[in-house]
Order: C-alpha cells, then structure tokens, then sequence
C-alpha cells in the first residue's frame, strides 16, 4: 500500500513539472526552429508571384543587380521593416534627394515604367541636367511649359513637333524640324547646310529674290553665306574681299550702296 502511494506521488510530480515546463520547451523550442529557419530568393515566389513576375519582365537594375532579399531583409512577424526605403541603396546624386519616390516610381519592381504626376518638372531636370540647362540658358515657350506636355504619358515619351507646332513645309519630317531646332532651346537655331526650300518657308521674299537673280549668289547655299546660326549675316568682304580700288571702298563703304542686295545684286 505503502508502495503505491509513493508511485503515485512520483506520477504526480512527473506530470506537473510537465505542465509547467511545457511551454518554457515549446518555446525554447520554437525560438531555436524560428533562429534556424533562413528565406531564400527562391522562396519569394511561393507567396508573392506576381511581384517576381514583374521583376523579370521590367526590373531593369532591380533584376540585374540586386535580389529580393537585397531589398527586403527582414520579413514579418519577426521583422517589422519589411519594405525597404530608396535610400537605403539610392544615394549621391541630387535627384535622390527630391523624395517621394512612389510619385513617379510607383512600382519598385519595373522602377523605369515611370509615371509623371502634374508639376514633376523639377523630379525630371535633376536627372536630366543638360536640357534644364538649355532651358534656363536661352527661355522660349518651351521653357514654361511642364516636362510633362512633350513627354507625355510614360518616361521617355516624345511629342513629334508637328503635334503642336505647324510645319514650314508641307511633308517636313521630325528630323528635318531637328537639323535647325533643338527642342529645349528652339529659337537658339544651328544648323549645317539646310536646302534653301526650309529657309523659304520663312524668309519667301528673300527666296523669290535669290531664286531670280542672275548672278553666282542664285546657285547657292542660304548657308553658305549664313553659316552655322540662324540671324548670322556675313559681310561681302568674307567672300569678296576688296575688289575695287580703294578709293571706292573708301566712298562707298556699305557694298549695297551700288549693288542693293545681296539677294537680288544689281551688276
């Protein structure tokens, strides 16, 4: 009888240290499993499929140069911070530090399928430094419009000219528009030897005059004379040196004294 009852007493402690112990052994032995248990990239796919899709179609350098667990380096419940911020790895330039990155960057997982939101032109000229320079440098109409209304819709979006402008000639093409105008400082014209039909489209007296003279100047260039830049006018002597005796230099100094123009010369 005796021997029962100390049986039964050592069940008895047996099973309450077993109840007391139990979740100080579960828990010891969830910590251990949770210190153990480690994500790799190939895991992110099994819960987040569409995000990895995106990355491999769009991810551009977020693709190339960095993981899934680059980025997010910790994951919930034992991981409050599982989105990264930009500048954690985007740091260094002036465009980085604008912020508000999701406003033109919405997704971080096609980062160049940009979306502009109204009055985002300083977001563009901080990546884009020279065209604000050329816009600052010489103002036009250009220059006070929003990024945005020649680039629409998406990063590196492009308006043709002729979609607001109308053309000097019927059937010029874009590129023709952009061997004299460049589109951040258009009235800050270069060129190299246009035909004389795109300089007639605007200067049509001064075309009819060379088109009829009958001297050496109708068989050539507008540019020829004009060279490099719009509004550049020569003087004879660039060409002609001093053909006369210099006593009539002398009188008549200004050549279309004699010879009117140099567009329709009088011989």
């Amino acid at each position: 009888m005796q021997t029962l009852s100390l049986k039964a007493c050592v069940i008895g402690v047996a099973l309450i240290a077993a109840v007391v112990l139990a979740p100080y052994v579960t828990a010891q032995g969830a910590q251990q499993a949770s210190s153990d248990a480690k994500l790799s990239n190939a895991d992110c796919v099994k819960c987040h499929p569409k995000q990895v899709q995106v990355v491999a179609a769009n991810g551009a350098k977020h693709r190339t140069e960095v993981s899934c667990l680059n980025c997010h380096q910790e994951h919930p419940p034992l991981g409050a911070n599982a989105i990264p911020q930009c500048s954690m790895c985007h740091t260094g330039k002036p465009h980085y530090d604008i912020g508000k990155c999701g406003a033109c960057h919405a997704d971080p997982h096609a980062p160049l399928q940009i979306a502009f939101p109204e009055g985002s032109s300083a977001a563009c000229v901080s990546c884009h430094a020279e065209e604000g320079k050329q816009m600052k440098e010489f103002p036009s109409a250009h220059a006070k419009q929003e990024c945005t209304l020649c680039h629409p819709t998406k990063h590196r979006a492009i308006l043709k000219c002729a979609e607001c402008h109308s053309p000097h000639l019927e059937g010029q093409t874009y590129e023709e528009c952009l061997s004299c105008h460049k589109p951040h400082m258009p009235t800050n014209i270069h060129y190299s030897e246009p035909a004389n039909k795109v300089c007639a489209a605007c200067h049509a007296k001064v075309a009819q005059n060379l088109d009829a003279t009958q001297t050496k100047h109708h068989d050539l260039k507008c540019a020829y004379c004009h060279r490099d830049k719009h509004g550049m006018v020569p003087t004879c002597e660039t060409c002609h040196g001093q053909p006369h005796p210099a006593a009539m230099h002398q009188k008549f100094p200004n050549c279309n004294q004699c010879h009117i123009d140099a567009h329709a010369l009088v011989k």
